[in-house]
């Protein structure tokens, strides 16, 4: 069995074993709707398009409807308090499924997913970030998932590598502060995020 992980949780799937289309989910992770002989797949995978760094990655094919939920380990943090971050890569930015990061309430149940973000489909590796401070207290038990959609194309490719699971920080980093709409007694101030 898998225990409840401590944080910083990282997951670059280059020590897990390969899979295919019939594989259980990857260590530690869950997964609905998956390798049941049928589109959606999800498992680890060495096809080197979709691999950022090193030879592996965890591999989607999409159904034309069906979603696959990869569910990460249980963590020892509220999940209100974390920090997802991850890179991933489209096959293509129409046909491929839609990809949404967020949590299930219940890691049984596909209906208890509830979406943070949508993550924009490209077909160049792109590096994501999700902060989950957003979400309600009453989701502090939640597993963060990921959701892989079809949106009418079976067999279209999602590439996700270099999975980190933190505490989301207080304050970022940083680049720089904007001041705009100088007038007499006020003005506007934006901070200006780090990438």
């Amino acid at each position: 069995g898998c225990e409840v992980l401590s944080l910083p949780y990282t997951q670059d799937f280059e020590t897990l074993q390969l899979g295919n289309q019939t594989s259980a989910a990857p260590l530690c992770w869950d997964m609905l709707n998956a390798n049941n002989g049928t589109y959606p797949y999800m498992y680890v995978d060495n096809t080197g398009a979709y691999v950022k760094d090193g030879d592996q990655s965890l591999f989607f094919k999409s159904d034309d409807s069906t979603s696959v939920y990869a569910i990460l380990p249980e963590v020892n943090v509220a999940t209100n308090l974390l920090r997802l971050q991850f890179d991933c890569k489209f096959e293509s930015a129409t046909s491929s499924g839609k990809l949404f990061a967020g949590y299930l309430m219940d890691a049984t149940d596909t209906a208890s997913f509830v979406a943070v973000t949508e993550i924009t489909r490209s077909t160049e590796w792109q590096h994501i970030k999700v902060d989950y401070r957003t979400i309600a207290d009453s989701a502090a038990n939640a597993r963060v998932a990921l959701r892989y959609m079809g949106v009418g194309k079976t067999n279209y490719y999602l590439g996700v590598d270099n999975i980190l699971l933190e505490v989301a920080p207080d304050n970022e980093t940083l680049d720089a502060v904007q001041i705009t709409n100088v007038g007499r007694t006020e003005m506007d101030i934006t901070w200006m995020q780090a990438e």
